[in-house]
C-alpha cells in the first residue's frame, strides 16, 4: 500500500474534493483520482463515494482508512522532528483555522516575519466561522474567541489575551454626530455576539438606528465602518491599526465588551517543533493583550 495512495484519501477527507486535494498536495485532479482508485482496487472496496451533487464522501471503510492515515502522518512528523533538534529542523506545514478577522489582519500581516526566520514552515491558514475539530485532525492549531469547551485531553489549550472593544467610525466623517449615525450591526445568526448584543441593547435604551447593511463576521464590520456605512464595537487591537478607521469617544456609548482568545493545538502535535514555535510565535502576537 503506497504512502502517496493514502494521502490523496486523507487530503480529499480534509478538503471535501479532488479538485482541492489536488492543489493542497500539488498535483493535479487526475493524479488524485488515480492514486485513489489504485487504493481501491488493492482493498478490493469502494473508499469513496459520489453524491448526485456531484460532491463526494469517503464510506465507512473510506473514513477508517483516512484515520489510519492521519496516525501514519502523525508518525511519521514525530519521526522527522526527532531527527533534528535544530532550528534549521523546524519545518513541515502547520495547519491553522480561525475567524477571518484575525487571519487577515494579524496572522497573514504578521507571519511574514516567522516565515523568514524559518523558512521551511509553511503555515496553511483556514480562515472559517466554523469551529473546525482538532481532535477529528481537521486541523493542527486554532485561534478561538471563546473559552474551549471540547477536545478533553486530547487538546492542549492556552488563553492569550482579552480583545477590548470600542466603538469606531470612519475617518471620512470630519465632525461625527454620534446621535445620527447609524450602528452597523451583524446578520441574525450572530446576535449572540458581546458586541451585537450591547449594539442592540443600546440602541434599545438610548434610540439610534442601524445602517442598512448587516454583515456576517466582524472582518466585514470592519470594512463597512471603514468604507463610512456607520459605526460599529470593534476589537481595539485590530482597529486602532487601521488608520481609515478612528475611535468615538462618547460617555454615553462606551461598550464594556471584551472577548477572551485561546490557543488550541492537538496534543499529539504540541511536542512537535513547527507547532511549538508557531504557537510561541502567535503568543507573542497577543503579548500587548494580556
Amino acid at each position: 500500500m503506497n504512502w502517496n495512495d493514502l494521502r490523496c484519501l486523507l487530503a480529499v477527507k480534509r478538503h471535501g474534493s479532488f479538485g482541492a486535494a489536488g492543489a493542497v498536495l500539488k498535483v493535479d485532479t487526475t493524479t488524485v483520482s488515480r492514486r485513489i482508485r489504485t487504493l481501491q482496487d488493492e482493498l478490493g472496496a469502494r473508499l469513496i463515494e459520489r453524491l448526485a451533487d456531484g460532491s463526494v464522501r469517503l464510506t465507512d471503510l473510506g473514513l477508517a482508512a483516512a484515520e489510519r492515515a492521519e496516525r501514519i502522518e502523525l508518525e511519521l512528523s514525530s519521526l522527522e522532528s526527532e531527527a533534528s533538534g535544530s532550528r534549521q529542523g523546524v519545518s513541515g506545514c502547520v495547519r491553522l483555522t480561525s475567524v477571518p478577522m484575525l487571519l487577515n489582519r494579524l496572522v497573514i500581516p504578521r507571519s511574514r516575519e516567522l516565515l523568514a526566520e524559518y523558512p521551511d514552515l509553511e503555515l496553511e491558514l483556514h480562515p472559517d466561522l466554523r469551529y473546525l475539530s482538532l481532535s477529528k485532525r481537521e486541523t493542527d492549531m486554532a485561534l478561538r474567541l471563546s473559552r474551549p469547551e471540547t477536545g478533553g485531553l486530547m487538546v492542549r489549550t492556552k488563553k492569550l489575551g482579552v480583545l477590548k472593544h470600542a466603538v469606531y467610525c470612519s475617518r471620512i466623517y470630519r465632525d461625527p454626530n454620534e446621535d445620527d449615525m447609524p450602528w452597523v450591526t451583524h446578520q441574525e445568526a450572530w446576535q449572540h455576539l458581546p458586541q451585537v448584543k450591547w449594539m442592540h441593547d443600546h440602541v434599545r435604551k438610548a434610540g439610534g438606528s442601524f445602517a442598512n447593511m448587516r454583515v456576517g463576521d466582524a472582518d466585514s464590520a470592519i470594512e463597512a465602518v471603514a468604507n463610512g456605512a456607520g459605526r460599529s464595537v470593534l476589537p481595539s487591537l485590530l482597529a486602532e491599526a487601521d488608520p481609515r478607521l478612528v475611535r468615538m469617544e462618547s460617555s454615553d456609548a462606551v461598550p464594556n465588551v471584551e472577548r477572551e482568545v485561546w490557543v488550541m493545538v492537538h496534543s499529539d502535535l504540541a511536542s512537535l517543533p513547527r507547532c511549538q514555535v508557531v504557537w510561541a510565535w502567535l503568543a507573542d502576537l497577543f503579548r500587548d493583550v494580556r
